[in-house]
């Protein structure tokens, strides 16, 4: 990592931090919309999921520090260039592509959390086979994370994004607009989750990685017997990053 890269992950984690210090104690009920297939869970939120950063209760330099982070999340760049980056896990990589024009929010999220060291160490804790595999959530519960900005943030649907292949990374979410840290890869063509589920991306190399994932044993629950685990994710194309260094 250059050293833009390295502040920008410091910047994550700060959002990642006032994050937390947005939650209520009390949970959020979870949607009665639910889809075919994928678990539910609920995160905590003291507000609605508006767009953007919740700013208001960021003091002095550290409301600078998310703004500046905000301003290059929205950077342009994020349309006209391809981002790609690896997730590292311990039964081999996957590179993913991110589709960062149509779903802008979700890859920000996503590469925030990933840049800050969110996702490291944590197990995919659902794993159906011909289905999914879930994770992105650092209590391994299917019940916890949370994203960047604070609570929920909304569904971004794509007429052009669809659950038609192996390998499409989505959000999980509990409801319409309920996006948090969680997500998951597919095995194969799942169009009922078209319209319900956020796709923001895509596997460009490791299928011999997801084919081991999938012949993982489970439990009753779909639990993995064994842990499946994200070691740590490399980001390769950052063009917030890439613009930063050039200036």
């Amino acid at each position: 990592m250059n050293e833009r890269v390295v502040e920008w992950a410091d910047e994550g984690r700060y959002l990642i931090r006032q994050a937390e210090t947005l939650r209520s104690d009390a949970e959020l009920p979870a949607s009665s919309q639910k889809a075919k297939g994928l678990s539910k869970y609920r995160l905590s939120d003291d507000s609605d999921s508006s767009s953007g950063l919740k700013l208001k209760r960021v003091p002095g330099q550290d409301a600078q520090k998310a703004r500046r982070l905000d301003s290059r999340l929205r950077d342009p760049l994020l349309s006209a260039r391809e981002m790609s980056l690896t997730i590292k896990t311990n039964l081999g990589p996957l590179k993913v592509e991110l589709f960062c024009a149509q779903a802008p929010k979700s890859c920000k999220n996503f590469l925030a959390l990933a840049a800050s060291g969110y996702y490291d160490n944590t197990n995919f804790h659902r794993n159906i086979k011909g289905f999914m595999i879930q994770g992105g959530d650092p209590t391994g519960t299917g019940k916890g994370g949370q994203s960047i900005y604070g609570g929920y943030f909304e569904d971004e649907f794509v007429s052009t994004l669809k659950h038609e292949r192996r390998g499409c990374l989505s959000m999980v979410n509990t409801g319409p607009n309920t996006n948090g840290s969680q997500f998951f890869v597919t095995y194969s063509r799942q169009p009922h989750l078209n319209g319900v589920y956020t796709t923001f991306g895509r596997l460009i190399d490791g299928l011999d990685t997801l084919d081991k994932m999938e012949k993982e044993p489970i439990n009753a629950k779909n639990r993995p017997m064994r842990p499946i685990k994200i070691e740590s994710i490399v980001i390769h194309a950052n063009p917030i990053a890439d613009e930063e260094a050039q200036q």
